[in-house]
């Protein structure tokens, strides 16, 4: 089987281009939250750290999962005074 490696990959993305893991900062970002929410997010047990050596990784999987389980927003309220 040959194997046809594309630029990137050694960054952590696959064949199709999708990164498969994150740093914290990087999960933060794409999460739109804070550093310190996400490592609260941690400390709750929401959202799962996987370490390799010292470096922290958050997977994109985990990372959808979590985002999955954010609890809805539910239908606007209508403003005071409007008609």
């Amino acid at each position: 089987m040959k194997w046809h490696m594309s630029a990137g990959t050694w960054k952590g993305e696959n064949y199709m281009g999708a990164q498969l893991a994150y740093s914290p900062a990087e999960a933060a970002e794409l999460g739109g939250i804070s550093m310190s929410k996400l490592y609260e997010e941690v400390r709750k047990e929401r959202l799962t750290i996987r370490k390799l050596g010292r470096r922290s990784l958050i997977t994109h999987e985990d990372l959808q999962a979590w985002l999955g389980g954010l609890p809805k927003k539910s239908a606007p309220l209508r403003e005071i005074g409007a008609v």
